[in-house]
């Protein structure tokens, strides 16, 4: 049977992107405690379509919410589940209490540094 008979032509075409670039910076937000049903059915035929089609590249995972905790449930099911599709998450970084830490379209001082803090620490990894 072909496999590609039965995978969304979109995603044959991300395969061959993610195959092109050697790093990755993914956002997702968090919806009820878990993944976006998007991005999360994307993962899953991924890892239907290649097995470890990310070929162990670095990943900068970031993820923001209007809560305290900045979408950890979110970020850990990726923590975890990045890794069985070939990710290697080098950096984690949740921004928490988004609707505080962003005024006028700026994050505040110690929210911008934090940011760029894991952004250096992802360089740094690759």
């Amino acid at each position: 049977m072909d496999e590609d008979n039965f995978t969304p032509g979109e995603i044959n075409v991300l395969i061959e992107m993610i195959r092109e670039h050697d790093a990755f910076i993914i956002s997702s937000p968090e919806h009820n405690a878990g993944p976006t049903a998007f991005f999360k059915n994307i993962t899953d035929w991924l890892s239907r379509r290649a097995e470890k089609v990310m070929e162990d590249k670095p990943v900068l995972l970031l993820s923001t919410s209007p809560g305290r905790r900045g979408a950890l449930s979110s970020r850990s099911y990726y923590e975890e589940n990045l890794p069985r599709i070939g990710g290697k998450v080098v950096v984690s970084f949740g921004l928490p209490s988004f609707h505080h830490v962003m005024v006028d379209g700026k994050l505040l001082d110690e929210a911008q540094t934090s940011l760029e803090e894991a952004i250096r620490k992802f360089q740094e990894g690759l």
